[in-house]
């Protein structure tokens, strides 16, 4: 889904939505299937294929001269394996992807699940290059906030009417 910088007009953002599609051309939304993939211990395979994909396409993206961001969504179980960050670095590494040109994000609550190995987690993207954003969906009117460990620090904080980002650990997210 293209992001749109209200700035200048210009489209270097997007982020990646997972949908499927049935026989008919039908399309099935994530909370549909996503459930059943997590139930299954289908979550690891879904989203390195959402990895190689994003990053394949922000190859092409900035082979056809447009710069652009790519926000990917993980799941909670993708934080804690390495076989999911060893994607990230082999499909940086083989298609010569700036590793600034992705954010992986994850949900306060699938962080908060396994704090320790998030943490770790967003600490070896940032090592590579890329960012990681904790993402809250909070209300208008909601004042509360879950605070990441010190260890990490706000480098950036992006507001909207429902979605709340904390940029951390991050290359760059410019």
């Amino acid at each position: 889904q293209p992001i749109m910088n209200l700035a200048n007009g210009a489209i270097d953002r997007c982020e990646v939505l997972l949908r499927l599609q049935d026989g008919d051309g039908t399309v099935i939304t994530p909370d549909a299937f996503l459930p059943v993939a997590e139930r299954f211990g289908l979550m690891h395979q879904i989203d390195r294929w959402v990895v190689r994909e994003a990053i394949r396409f922000v190859a092409a993206e900035h082979q056809a001269d447009r710069n652009v961001q790519v926000a990917i969504n993980l799941s909670g179980s993708s934080l804690t394996d390495v076989s999911v960050l060893a994607c990230i670095e082999d499909e940086l590494r083989r298609t010569g992807v700036d590793p600034r040109a992705l954010v992986f994000e994850a949900t306060e609550t699938v962080a908060i699940g396994n704090i320790a190995e998030a943490c770790r987690f967003a600490q070896r993207l940032a090592d590579i290059g890329c960012a990681f954003a904790q993402t809250q969906l909070i209300s208008r009117s909601s004042k509360r906030s879950c605070r990441w460990p010190s260890v990490l620090g706000s480098k950036r904080l992006l507001n909207s009417s429902v979605t709340q980002r904390r940029w951390i650990c991050c290359g760059s997210t410019a």
